[in-house]
């Protein structure tokens, strides 16, 4: 089978990925895209971060079959749009756990970077008109450490918020 063959598979593989990620978003909180943090401020913290964790699956989803394409991702670009970016800006006014808030707060900057970085890729794909394997390199070492960094304070901030929900 050839390479294109190969990459055709695996971008329509992840074109259903990111369908079903959407769909079961769909399940937890009625307004999708546009979402304010108002529209999710009444739930409960750990409902509100598993939001936030989910939209920021869809995002590497989307910016992966992007780099695999050779479009650019259609993900939001102003991180203080994101819900993410309204919950670090609102984060205390839904916990007074100081760890959670911390881990929040510190991701302010990284996740600035995750949405701020797809304007730069989109000039890489202008400039250089890159091949598959440049395109993945260039997400794997300028976009995805963010990501990586974000996802990973979400988590143990999750973590945490159940642990706080449950008494423990």
């Amino acid at each position: 089978m050839k390479i294109a063959s190969h990459l055709e598979i695996s971008v329509r593989s992840l074109e259903e990925v990111i369908k079903e990620m959407k769909e079961v978003t769909e399940l937890f909180i009625v307004a999708r895209g546009s979402m304010k943090f108002e529209d999710v401020s009444t739930l409960p913290l750990p409902l509100i971060l598993q939001e936030v964790f989910l939209n920021h699956l869809i995002y590497r989803a989307e910016v992966m079959k992007a780099s695999f394409t050779g479009g650019v991702p259609q993900v939001e670009r102003d991180p203080e749009s994101c819900l993410l970016g309204q919950l670090i800006y609102y984060i205390h006014t839904v916990t007074n756990n100081e760890e959670i808030r911390n881990l929040i707060e510190s991701i302010a900057e990284p996740h600035a970077k995750l949405h701020t970085l797809i304007n730069d890729y989109e000039r890489f794909l202008k400039e250089k008109n890159p091949q598959v394997k440049e395109r993945m390199e260039w997400m794997e070492k300028n976009l995805l450490p963010y990501f990586e960094e974000v996802i990973e304070a979400l988590k143990r901030a999750l973590h945490l918020a159940r642990k706080l929900e449950l008494g423990e």
